[in-house]
Order: C-alpha cells, then sequence, then structure tokens
C-alpha cells in the first residue's frame, strides 16, 4: 500500500505466551492463573517476566516458514489460531464476478451492490465442505449450486455463515476427492458505505450536486466483504470480471475491457480479459464519470485517471509513472506483465494501493497544480507513485506466502521508490533525502522503532486486525533501511541480480524472507563473494525488535573499541532482553574522511555480544582534534555513541569546516545526539553543542533533521520558563541563515525546498524579518490578489492567521471554500488552527462539525489540538462533544480513537494524565485497549521527559 502516507489508527496487539512448566505449581488451577497473571504483566509492557521460564520456547515454527525468533509473538495454544487460516483441501483456479452497484437514486445510506460469483477449485484432499470468507454480505442459499467437471450437479446439504472468522462454509453430500475440478456459483447482495473497505461508495461535489462513485479497497482482508472468495495472499487465482453500470459512467478493472454488453433496467455490463493469477486483494473495481490523459511506456497503454474537474491536474503524473515504469522495466529486466496500466485518483482515499493494473490513489498524492502544488507535493507525488509501481513486481509479480512477511512487499517498494526518483528526477537528490523524509525516513522511524511499543520486522499474524496492524511504519521504513544495509554489504551488482532471481525464480510461489536469503546466498556463492551468512546475519535484524547502538571508545590513538547494546528511548536494563545483533560497521576519520567504502572496511560486530578491539596507528586521536565519524552515510540501522572527547573534536569540525563531514552524516550527528540525549544516553547539552555550527549550515538534509528534533523539545518547553532562553538560542541561529535563504522564488528544487523548511523555523521562533516579510505577503494577497508561491504557503498562511484579526480569518475561510485542491484545504485548514484567540477556534469547531465534509472535520481537530492553544480548547471540546462525535462518525470510530492518541503526546503533567486516564475509561476505552495504552504511554514519556531533562536543559541555555 502507499507509501507511508497510511494513518495507522492503532498499534498491533500483544500477545505474550509463555509456553513453560511454572515451577512449585502441582494445581493445574494454580499454574493457569500464574500463567494469567505472567501474560498480563508483559502485556503491561513487563515482557521481562518471560525470562524467568525455566524451559522457555518461543518460536515462530509453523507450516509456512522454518525461522525461529525469540521476539515474535509465537504460535501456542494460548489463543488457539488454528481454525483462522482456510482449509487446504481446496484452492481456486479461476474466479468470475459479475457486480452491479446500486448508487443511482434514494438515499446514500440504502445504497447497495448485487453480485454473483462462479469459482472453479481444484481439490486437493478429501473434504466434505468448502470454506470461503464472507463478511457483512447476504447469501442467496438457493443460489449457491456445485458442480463437477463433468457438469454433474452435486446436492449441498446446508450452508453455515461463522461471523467471527468470517467463513462461508458449504457442507456437501459427498466426498469431495483430490485432483477433481469443481464449480462453486453463488449470488449475493451486500451494503454499499463511505468507509473505504471493500467494496464502498464515496462522492465529490460539483457545484451543489453530490456526485457518487463506487471504488474498492481489498487489502488485506477486505474482498470477503464484497464476494465469497478465499482471501488468503497465498490463494491465487486468474479473474474474469464483468461490472454493471449505468451508460453514462464509466468502469474499471484491472485488465482491459474485452466487450460491453447490454442489460435489464437500462444497465450495461463491461466484460474484462482475464487476469494473470493473483491474490484477491490486488483485484479493483471502480464505477466513476472519470475522465483521463494517456501516454505509451514500451507499447503499454499508461493513463492517469481523475474527476473531470482535475483532469489538467493529471500530467505530472503521467510524465512521472511513464519514467518511473520505464525504470523499473529496466532495472529489473523483467517487462510489466499487464496490457495496461491505469492510475486513479479518488476523492476522500487515503494513500495508495498497487492493485495489479489499476492503482488507486488519493487526490492530494497524485494530483499535481503547479499554481497550487508546492514543490514538497511534486516530489511526494513522485515517490508516491514509485512506490506502487514498484510493487507491480515487489507483491504482484511475486506475492506474499503470508502477511507476517508484509515487511517484504512494503520495505522494497519503499526503498525502490526513493532509489527510482533518485534516478529520474536526480535534482532531487532522494537518496539522500531518505534520511529525513517525512514520508518514510530513516530518523522517523528509528524514534518509532526505539519505543517500548515497538515489534520485530517478522510478526506472526492471524487475525484481520492484527495484518492490519502491520501496515505501520516498522513494514515500511525499517524494512527500507535493513534492506538498504543488506544492499550496502552485499554490493548493488549482487544486490540487483539477486533481486531478478527472486522476482522470477519459478520454484516458488509464494515470497518468504528465508526464500529472499536464498537468493541472495546463491548469487554470493555464484560470484564467489559469499563472506558472510545472509540468513545467519539478517534474521537478527528481522525477529528482534528495536536496534543497536554502537559505542565508539578511543581511549589512545590507535586504539579502537566498539560495543553494542540494545538502544531503546526509555533508559532501562535492556540486558533482559538479550538482544544482540550481526552489525555491518563502518566509519571514517579526520585523516582520511568520507573515502569510499567497500566490504573490506566493515568491522563486524557479532550477535555474541564481544567488544571488537581494533590497533591501528593510523587511528587518530580526539586530544588532538582527531575524530572518528560511525556509520558512514548511515547506511546501518544503529546509531553511535562515542566518548566526550570525540563529540567535542566533532562539534569542533562542525563550527570550522562543516562540509569536511558528509551532509547525511551532520544530519546524523544532530539525530543521534539528541536521541541519545533524550534517552539518557548522553549529557543534553552535547546535543546543544550539535546546533551551534547552524549558522553556517546551507544543507537541506542537516537543517530538516534539526527541524525534527526540536519539534518535540519545542512542543515540552514552550509552557516553561526556560523557553525564552530556547527561543532566543535557536533565533540566533537562524537569523542569519534566514538572511541568506530567504523566501524569493528559486529555480533549484533542493533551495525551494530549504526555504520551505527554514522560513518555517524562522517564522516559528520569531525571526522578525521572517515574520515582517510573510505577513506582507499575505496582506497583498488579501488586498491585491497577488498569489502566495506554493513552497512557503504553510508558512505564510500561518503567520498570517497568527497575527491577524477575524478579517484574516474570514479570508482564509473563503479561499478554503473555493479551493478544489485537497493539498490546497488541508493548508488552509491547518493555518487557521495557528489562530492564538479562543473565539476563533470555537468557531472553527463549529463550523467544521456543520459545514466540512468528515474528513476535514477530524482534520480540524487535530490540527486544532497541536497547537499550544488549541488543545486545550480541542479537550474541553471532546469532553463536551465526545458522544455527540461518536454518533456524527460512526463508521470513523477508529479515526476519533486515534485523536485521542494525538491529544496524549501534548499531556505533560500527572494531572493531566489522570484525567485523560478518567476520561477514557469512562467512553469505554479500559487499560487493555489499544488507544488506551498508547495514549497513556505517549503522556508517560513526555512526563518522564521533563522530570529527566528539564533541570539541565535550563542550567545550560542560563549558562550560555
Amino acid at each position: 500500500m502507499g507509501v507511508g502516507v497510511v494513518v495507522h489508527y492503532a498499534s498491533p496487539p500483544k500477545s505474550v505466551e509463555c509456553q513453560c512448566e511454572f515451577p512449585g505449581y502441582n494445581d493445574a488451577s494454580d499454574q493457569r492463573s500464574s500463567m494469567e497473571f505472567c501474560e498480563k504483566l508483559a502485556t503491561e509492557g513487563n515482557a521481562e517476566i518471560c525470562n524467568v521460564c525455566p524451559e522457555q520456547r518461543l518460536s515462530t515454527e509453523t507450516s509456512r516458514t522454518s525461522t525461529t525468533t525469540t521476539d515474535a509473538n509465537p504460535t501456542s495454544p494460548v489463543p488457539d489460531y488454528t481454525g483462522v487460516f482456510l482449509p487446504k483441501s481446496l484452492r481456486p483456479i479461476e474466479y468470475t464476478l459479475d457486480v452491479r452497484p446500486n448508487i443511482y437514486t434514494g438515499n446514500p445510506g440504502n445504497f447497495s451492490f448485487d453480485g454473483y460469483v462462479k469459482i472453479d477449485m481444484i481439490c486437493d484432499s478429501l473434504t466434505q465442505n468448502i470454506t470461503l470468507h464472507c463478511k457483512d454480505l447476504t447469501i442467496n442459499d438457493d443460489s449457491i449450486s456445485l458442480q463437477d467437471s463433468n457438469g454433474r450437479n452435486i446436492a449441498l446439504e446446508h450452508t453455515e455463515i461463522n461471523t467471527e472468522m468470517e467463513f462461508l462454509i458449504v457442507y456437501v453430500n459427498e466426498t469431495l476427492v483430490p485432483t477433481m475440478m469443481y464449480v462453486l456459483e453463488v449470488r449475493f447482495s451486500g451494503p454499499l458505505l463511505p468507509d473505504m473497505a471493500g467494496l464502498y461508495y464515496t462522492s465529490y461535489q460539483r457545484g451543489n450536486d453530490t456526485i457518487y462513485l463506487v471504488s474498492s479497497l481489498f487489502s488485506a482482508t477486505l474482498a470477503r466483504k464484497a464476494f465469497p472468495c478465499f482471501d488468503e495472499p497465498a490463494m491465487t487465482a486468474e479473474f474474469n470480471i464483468v461490472l454493471e453500470r449505468k451508460p453514462d459512467l464509466i468502469s474499471l478493472s484491472n485488465m482491459e475491457i474485452m466487450a460491453t454488453e447490454q442489460r435489464a433496467d437500462g444497465y450495461v455490463a463491461d466484460i474484462y480479459k482475464k487476469s494473470p493469477k493473483m491474490p484477491t486483494y490486488l483485484l479493483c473495481l471502480i464505477i466513476s464519470d472519470f475522465q483521463y490523459t494517456e501516454t505509451t511506456v514500451s507499447g503499454i497503454p499508461l493513463k492517469v485517471w481523475s474527476r473531470p474537474e482535475a483532469i489538467n491536474q493529471t500530467f505530472f503524473a503521467l510524465e512521472a509513472g511513464s519514467k518511473l515504469l520505464s525504470y523499473f522495466e529496466e532495472l529489473f529486466n523483467i517487462s510489466y506483465m499487464l496490457p495496461k496500466l491505469d492510475m486513479v485518483a479518488v476523492p476522500n482515499y487515503i494513500g495508495g494501493m498497487e492493485n495489479w493494473g489499476l492503482i488507486v490513489f488519493a487526490e492530494k498524492l497524485l494530483l499535481y497544480e503547479h499554481s497550487i502544488s508546492s514543490e514538497k507535493d511534486k516530489q511526494f507525488a513522485a515517490m508516491v507513485i514509485g512506490h506502487e509501481i514498484s510493487h507491480q513486481w515487489f507483491g504482484n509479480l511475486r506475492s506474499l506466502a503470508w502477511w507476517d512477511d508484509l515487511w517484504l512487499n512494503e520495505g522494497f517498494a519503499t526503498l525502490m521508490g526513493y532509489y527510482a526518483v533518485d534516478a529520474v528526477y536526480p535534482n532531487w537528490k532522494m537518496v539522500e533525502q531518505w534520511v529525513v523524509d517525512d514520508a518514510n525516513g530513516l530518523h522517523d522511524v528509528m524514534k518509532t522503532d526505539g519505543q517500548m511499543t515497538s515489534r520485530p520486522l517478522y510478526y506472526n499474524v492471524y487475525l484481520p486486525h492484527q495484518i492490519e496492524g502491520l501496515f505501520d511504519p516498522i513494514s515500511y521504513a525499517k524494512g527500507a533501511a535493513i534492506i538498504r544495509m543488506m544492499r550496502s554489504f552485499v554490493g548493488e551488482d549482487n544486490f540487483q541480480q539477486s533481486l531478478n532471481s527472486y522476482l522470477i525464480d519459478p520454484s516458488f510461489s509464494g515470497a518468504t524472507h528465508d526464500r529472499l536469503w536464498g537468493s541472495i546466498e546463491a548469487q554470493l556463492s555464484q560470484s564467489n563473494s559469499s563472506v558472510v551468512d545472509i540468513k545467519e546475519v539478517m534474521d537478527t535484524w528481522i525477529l528482534q525488535k528495536y536496534y543497536p547502538v554502537v559505542t565508539v571508545s578511543t581511549p589512545t590513538a590507535g586504539k579502537l573499541i566498539l560495543s553494542q547494546k540494545c538502544f531503546v528511548e526509555i533508559l532501562d536494563d535492556m540486558s533482559l532482553y538479550g538482544y544482540k545483533w550481526d552489525i555491518p560497521f563502518t566509519f571514517t576519520t579526520s585523516d582520511n574522511p568520507f573515502t569510499s567504502i567497500s566490504y573490506e572496511d566493515i568491522v563486524w560486530l557479532d550477535k555474541n555480544g564481544a567488544e571488537v578491539v581494533l590497533i591501528d596507528d593510523t587511528l587518530p586521536s580526539p586530544d588532538n582534534d582527531g575524530w572518528i565519524v560511525g556509520n558512514v552515510l548511515q547506511n546501518g540501522y544503529y546509531r553511535v555513541n562515542y566518548g566526550e572527547s570525540n563529540w567535542l573534536a566533532l562539534i569542533r569540525q562542525l563550527k570550522q569546516n562543516h562540509t569536511v563531514i558528509n551532509s547525511i552524516n551532520r544530519a546524523q550527528i544532530i539525530n543521534d545526539a539528541w536521541s541519545l540525549a533524550s534517552a539518557g544516553y548522553l549529557n543534553i547539552g552535547i546535543a546543544f553543542k550539535t546546533l551551534e555550527y547552524l549558522t553556517n549550515e546551507r544543507d537541506f538534509v542537516p537543517w530538516k533533521a534539526v527541524s525534527k528534533e526540536l519539534k518535540y523539545v519545542y512542543k515540552m518547553l514552550q509552557d516553561t520558563p526556560v523557553f525564552g532562553k530556547f527561543q532566543n538560542f535557536m533565533r540566533e541561529r537562524l537569523q542569519v541563515v534566514y538572511t541568506t535563504v530567504g523566501m524569493k522564488e528559486s529555480s533549484d528544487a533542493l533551495t525551494t525546498l530549504q526555504q520551505g523548511v527554514i522560513s518555517e523555523e524562522a517564522c516559528t521562533y520569531g525571526v522578525q524579518s521572517c515574520v515582517d516579510t510573510s505577513r506582507d505577503i499575505f496582506h497583498k494577497w488579501m488586498t491585491q490578489n497577488e498569489k502566495v508561491r506554493p513552497d512557503i504557503r504553510s508558512t505564510v498562511y500561518c503567520v498570517g492567521i497568527r497575527h491577524g484579526n477575524e478579517q484574516e480569518f474570514d479570508f482564509l475561510l473563503k479561499q478554503f471554500a473555493l479551493s478544489d485542491n485537497e493539498g490546497e484545504e488541508m493548508r488552509i485548514l491547518k493555518a487557521l488552527t495557528c489562530t492564538e484567540k479562543i473565539w476563533m477556534i470555537n468557531r472553527l469547531l463549529d463550523l467544521s462539525s456543520k459545514s466540512f465534509g468528515v474528513y476535514n472535520a477530524l482534520r480540524t481537530i487535530m490540527y486544532n489540538q497541536q497547537t499550544q492553544l488549541g488543545r486545550y480548547v480541542v479537550w474541553d471540546y471532546l469532553r463536551s462533544h465526545w458522544d455527540e462525535l461518536k454518533n456524527r462518525y460512526s463508521s470513523f470510530i477508529p479515526i476519533l480513537h486515534y485523536i485521542l492518541e494525538v491529544y496524549a503526546e501534548q499531556v505533560k503533567t500527572d494531572e493531566d494524565l489522570e484525567q485523560l486516564k478518567i476520561f477514557l475509561r469512562n467512553v469505554g476505552l479500559d487499560t487493555t485497549s489499544s488507544t488506551y495504552q498508547t495514549s497513556v504511554t505517549k503522556a508517560t514519556a513526555n512526563i518522564e521527559w521533563i522530570q529527566k531533562h528539564y533541570g539541565e536543559i535550563t542550567t545550560w541555555l542560563t549558562e550560555q
């Protein structure tokens, strides 16, 4: 799915299962009580309780993989998941699916669809029932029929709907026998809801008219909401699709239309060509009034579809899609497999979905309008397009065996998206930007993975809500990071050759990480460069959560000592977990900075945890201003800590000539220092000192790292007496840089991005020239209709509202109403929450509940609660309007719960935390709920951060 733009409302469920006999208990009930108590402790975060088991056996061994882990949640009798998977007695070969959505008359609350499905199946083992997935469908029992390959009707006994397992079970009067083909036919109907789940409806406005359309989202387990099917990724089959529509609309599916027929009641039926074998979640069905622009790539028609009003915003997507499709065909040396590729911008969609041959995007992520969209918007659109097109190979051509290896799909698509966009739009330098990117950047996911609530990349899942929980930054961004690290030590050529083999290897159908390791091992052996055991190394990175921090000690010149420990932001005795990794450590020095790194330069830290001692006369001494930088170009997924003398030597180098250190590693130094300080591994004064050189920094990547790191510090300090000193410290650094960078339009893409970051930070910290310029630009827009340049709009809009009155507020509200661009609407909404007048915040909340669409109304709440004043207003609003909000947004309860988690990010006192706990319990979210646990964890982390760091921050800033 989309490149990290899906909102994740809940963490994966915590399932802790001890498999040992408790010592000292002979009575089974006593033993079970103790087991339950320990499970409770473990799920509350005290996972070390499992280490008291004398004979622990935590394993992920299943029939699908031989992988063993000490972290991923294991199969065990508690809970019993044996009935979750479909029986393997039958498997689908071919579907014929005919669907007629009813969206043309009446109340949208009554929209529905009717369908017919014929499934050709082969029997692999004796059975007397056919078990398929089915959810929220009405099945016409009289329509169900079964025939064998000779056309003989087979009598049915009865049918059963298992709502808990989402099964339709058809019981047969005779035994179905192996190797025999059978044909099952079913008629069904179901509701069309605006829930972006399964087959659903959505809408957009054309003047005063509401235009309805039908779209689908079947990933990961939602095809069963549209038709009875074998809804597991390994159950691939061919599809024959028929979509019935009114003549004034068009339909789209994965393949091309073969014929169109007249049907009863004024409908026409589009009959599509048969698809290649694919899993159900990649099927897509759309009926709309969309139009398209078109080009061809290697003879393949490439179309970009949108509502008619936005068709002029599709040209960049057409250009980027063409370039990226060609790039991937050349990179993989494998032609795109389908006869066409459609990319569709769907209103009110979230993220992107890589349906084979019919990729669906949120409008904001596909459409680009030069006069409205920023350079960042353009870049993000290219990234999402690259991510989803790469899925046509990773995930579609080579689909998963099961969802526990989802990171293979999303990690590869994420990484390949960055490399592809870097290749076709080199001016953006996307590979460099990746470390600080907002979507799936390295620094962001290391923060996520450093929380106690993290999980391993490879994670056993069974139920639909568990599977949905895997679509998170760990799968996308950490997956990309560890693949990038592996690429750096196996070599680019070996990496590419092994991927090509992996994608076309006919010896297996379902993708697993062990099969990927095998492809890489085979390539390394063939190229006579097999120097590491890939499975041995990489399993340490996918089977354990968190990541290491490598400590570099330089006791004397010519001597280097390396050691590792597990990094978690809440500093704890991580030795209880026993986590260690095989780490490919690289470094460079002041004497020979940033020469190219080869495999021979890698120093391996072994998972046995032993220190590594290097003796080399050329190693510099920090006492003589010599320094060492570990993790060259931040290719490795680990943090680096140093002794104080090396930190100070690096800081001196940054002040003297920061360009000696590569921009990626400058960003890394800032990110590592602040993360290590936040977790208690490093004095926070060192972290502040890494910022002292910034008056000379002009590169986008380090400044983006600064912006990300200090947003949290800003939020934690903004209500405290020391905030003024912190603001002055940053303002001094930003004043010089802002004067140089300014807001004048530049033809250079990275300079344009830099302006966006610097102007936002300068105005935030009160650089007067930034504030004055922004107010002037806003005023000229309001009074003279001089348009604001897209790349600085967020800053100008916010400053105009923060320093304005009702006139500015009403003007921007009018622009919101006039806008036909989702990205611009989001910018305006966020800017409106910059007001420092309580009555305006309340007015906006009231207006959003009455006049805004669902998504913009919910965004208004979220944006407001992220501001210093808005969070208090929204907290009162949530408490007084909760029942009303639940009723109004009954189809969006997960988003409401996520809003509570966002509020928790603002909580900084014990009193506010207690109020939050009371409210969560009052609205039915008890201590076992994911929302309660996530909210309390976030708030507690804030409180502990202030308790830990406020005193030393105050001391450091006072001494400056």
